[in-house]
């Protein structure tokens, strides 16, 4: 009980202890809450997201058109 009570006063005697203040006090709200990164992953997400789209949505097609050639040329026999 004696420590919190020396501490209570030492932070009245030099008015607030500015140096014993967190960090974090003094960041912008969007770095605080760590927004810049999240922004930053999610978009990497959403474009890894696109390309393997992309990539499966070309490869469906070929796959398509190959199966499609195939089916032509078994008819043709």
């Amino acid at each position: 009980m004696d420590t919190a009570i020396y501490w209570t006063e030492y932070v009245i005697r030099h008015r607030g202890a500015p140096h014993m203040r967190t960090a974090g006090a003094d960041l912008p709200l969007y770095k605080y809450l760590l927004l810049d990164v999240t922004a930053a992953l999610v978009t990497a997400m959403l474009t890894v997201v696109y390309v393997i789209y992309f990539m499966l949505k070309k490869l469906l097609i070929i796959i398509r058109s190959s199966v499609t050639n195939m089916s032509q040329v078994k008819k043709q026999q």
